[in-house]
C-alpha cells in the first residue's frame, strides 16, 4: 500500500499568473452607433458602462449583424459596473447595437485558431 505524503501549508509550491494568451479586442463606443467588433468565435470579458445616456440600450449579437442571436441587452442610462459579470460566449461573431449617445467599452477575447 502507497502512503500519501504528509501535507505540510508551509511548503507550497509557486503559482505562476501569466497573461490571457488570445488576442483581446478592446472596442470603445461614444454614439449611437452599430459596430461589427469581431468574427469568429470567443467571450466577453467585459461590458462598461462608463458615461450613461438619458435613455437608450446596448444590444449584444452573437452574429455579424442584428440579425444574430441576442446575447444580452443592456440599459444603457444606467452607469452601473458589472459586477457578477461572467464571460459570455460567442459562436458567430461578435456585433452591438447602442441606441443612445452613451460612453462604453467592450473588452473580447478571440479563441485561438
Amino acid at each position: 500500500m502507497t502512503t500519501l505524503p504528509s501535507y505540510n501549508p508551509f511548503n507550497a509550491m509557486p503559482v505562476w499568473m501569466a497573461p490571457n494568451p488570445t488576442p483581446q479586442i478592446l472596442t470603445h463606443i461614444a454614439a449611437a452607433s452599430s459596430v461589427l467588433i469581431c468574427t469568429g468565435q470567443g467571450w466577453i470579458a467585459d461590458i462598461s458602462v462608463n458615461t450613461a445616456a438619458g435613455f437608450g440600450s446596448l444590444t449584444v449579437y452573437d452574429g455579424v449583424d442584428a440579425t444574430g442571436a441576442v446575447i444580452a441587452v443592456i440599459d444603457a442610462s444606467k452607469n452601473a459596473p458589472t459586477v457578477g459579470f461572467s464571460p459570455w460566449r460567442f459562436n458567430t461573431g461578435l456585433f452591438v447595437v447602442l441606441s443612445a449617445k452613451a460612453d462604453i467599452t467592450i473588452v473580447a477575447h478571440l479563441m485561438p485558431v
